[in-house]
């Protein structure tokens, strides 16, 4: 639709050129199409902006994607994770206390991606709402990490507020809503 939509524009502007040069003043008639072709032309530009702001904000989520597959420490935290809820045991024990630190540090600056504007929540949701959903509505990260350092983790706490209405209002589930990090007491303080 899209690439069909220039050259239609061109014939239209060729058309009331031929017809403003044999019905009116010229001289308006070319004032008239020069200001068409500006709007198009503007059009056309914010439409290329646009496009390439998309294509990078899609090579960004592969590979910050791609960061997170390839770190053996947070893939091991997200296998614990899944246990959990496939399940309900899920140990926290000291020695992974910064592996999960890290896991939910990933999160915190996707959360100021998003809250920047760099990142659009429809366009992360599949790729990345298991993996935050899975760990912030854990009750032992809960329990262990997020909620006694909830200062720490506003990002979190605010993305979650945002994410779950977000999927909420587009009709989707949301991942162990039994535990929501929103049923939390520090919830309120933290998202806002």
């Amino acid at each position: 639709m899209k690439r069909v939509l220039l050259p239609i524009s061109l014939l239209v502007l060729a058309a009331v050129y031929i017809a403003g040069c044999r019905f009116w003043n010229i001289e308006y008639t070319s004032t008239v199409l020069t200001t068409l072709t500006a709007i198009i032309g503007a059009y056309a530009i914010w439409w290329q902006l646009k496009r390439e702001k998309d294509l990078k904000e899609a090579e960004f989520i592969m590979n910050y994607n791609t960061a997170f597959i390839g770190n053996p420490e947070l893939t091991e935290i997200e296998k614990a994770l899944e246990g959990y809820r496939k399940t309900g045991e899920f140990e926290f024990p000291e020695s992974q206390r910064q592996s999960v630190i890290n896991y939910l540090v990933y999160h915190e600056a996707l959360a100021a991606m998003i809250f920047r504007g760099v990142l659009n929540i429809k366009n992360i949701d599949d790729l990345f709402m298991y993996r935050f959903f899975l760990a912030v509505n854990n009750p032992v990260i809960q329990k262990e990490e997020l909620c006694p350092e909830a200062q720490y983790y506003k990002g979190c706490f605010k993305l979650y507020k945002k994410w779950s209405a977000y999927r909420k209002k587009s009709g989707l589930p949301i991942l162990l809503e039994e535990t929501a990090l929103d049923k939390t007491k520090e919830f309120d303080s933290y998202a806002k």
